[in-house]
């Protein structure tokens, strides 16, 4: 289970979206090296954000397998 929701991860695009997240945000018309890097660091405090937040309040009140269940179909 561990290794088809990491492989589930990595098909999902994700890293994908890290690689090539300045390149993305300056055809959306983000302009300048900087404001692509600062777009990209603030996807990165963005997501990190929301999965802290899910870890503190969203794990306890679904519950682990149903967490783990949701995340792969998510991730499909």
């Amino acid at each position: 289970m561990g290794m088809a929701l990491m492989m589930l991860q990595n098909l999902s695009g994700i890293n994908a979206l890290n690689y090539y997240s300045p390149t993305i945000f300056k055809s959306v018309g983000f302009k300048g090296t900087s404001v692509g890097l600062m777009a990209t660091g603030m996807f990165g405090i963005i997501k990190a954000s929301a999965t802290f937040a899910f870890m503190i309040f969203g794990i306890d009140r679904l519950g682990r397998p149903k967490s783990m269940l949701n995340g792969s179909v998510g991730a499909w």
